[in-house]
């Protein structure tokens, strides 16, 4: 019976060691290849793979739409994901995702910032359960890898291509019209926006308390922006409390809190939050790129 229990248990070490060697063989190659569509997270990784970031700024789609980091002399990096929440950056630096150098800024613009039941990128890698391979985790891009693979060396198809190569995160170009704009905002999909309550984002509060302290521990200075919605738009009830938390909460705790509330006019957006590229974040990063430099 023992020797049965010794075989299994071997079994299983060695699975376990395999799929932490594929781990750290594939996840560059992944990001690397172009052959599989990345996530905003993977995309930050594959244009920025050192370890360490120095400087950070983090956010969510409107982080990424506004902040044009090629043009900025501060040397931040653009580290906004898709839906990003306080909680996925706190999961990033605990799971070791990223290492952050000397300073970092959260970015806000709304209460979906801290909304405890947004729905984030399952894809992300923070998003993987503490049980599962990775080699599961990533089934459906292996299986195209490994695809791709046979086309190449076995059948002698040269034409495979990296249709992903260039991948960049989603930009935003021109303008909604007043029309679209009123369409999306009463769209049925955005219609738990206005359902959002101060009592949602407890968790997310947690995790930027936790974020607070990481950042004393490492002497890694934290600051905080806003960023405003839309001038036309008038913003809600929960974000307006996101608002006043933040704002009071940088004030107890002596973090340095950039109120860009009025400084942008609507033909700095695309839609309600999100800055065109081709002005909205020229604008934005003329403007936050002296306070970043402090």
């Amino acid at each position: 019976m023992k020797k049965y229990l010794l075989f299994f248990l071997l079994i299983f070490l060695f699975f376990i060691t395999a799929d932490k060697i594929l781990e750290h063989i594939l996840t560059p190659y992944i990001r690397s290849s172009g052959q599989v569509f990345l996530n905003s997270y993977e995309i930050v990784r594959r244009d920025h793979p050192e370890k360490t970031w120095d400087k950070v700024i983090f956010g969510s789609s409107v982080t990424i739409s506004a902040f044009r980091e090629e043009e900025s002399t501060s040397g931040y990096i653009n580290a906004g994901i898709n839906c990003g929440l306080v909680s996925d950056l706190w999961n990033m630096i605990k799971k070791k995702e990223i290492q952050i150098g000397s300073e970092l800024v959260i970015a806000f613009n709304s209460s979906l910032s801290l909304y405890d039941d947004f729905a984030a990128d399952p894809t992300n890698p923070w998003k993987r359960k503490w049980y599962e391979p990775f080699c599961y985790f990533q089934r459906d891009r292996l299986k195209l890898l490994l695809n791709n693979v046979i086309l190449t060396y076995i059948f002698n198809d040269n034409n495979m291509n990296a249709p992903y190569k260039n991948q960049r995160r989603e930009l935003y170009f021109g303008a909604m019209s007043e029309k679209e704009l009123y369409d999306k905002l009463h769209s049925e999909r955005a219609q738990f926006l206005y359902k959002i309550k101060f009592s949602n984002l407890k968790k997310n509060i947690t995790a930027l308390k936790n974020i607070k302290k990481y950042c004393e521990k490492n002497n890694i200075r934290l600051r905080f922006v806003w960023i405003p919605p839309n001038p036309t738009i008038e913003p809600l009830e929960s974000s307006k409390d996101a608002y006043r938390f933040i704002k009071n909460y940088a004030n107890e705790n002596g973090i340095d809190f950039l109120d860009l509330n009025g400084k942008f006019d609507k033909e700095c957006y695309f839609d309600q939050g999100h800055f065109n590229y081709e002005y909205g974040a020229h604008v934005f990063t003329e403007v936050i790129d002296p306070w970043l430099n402090l």
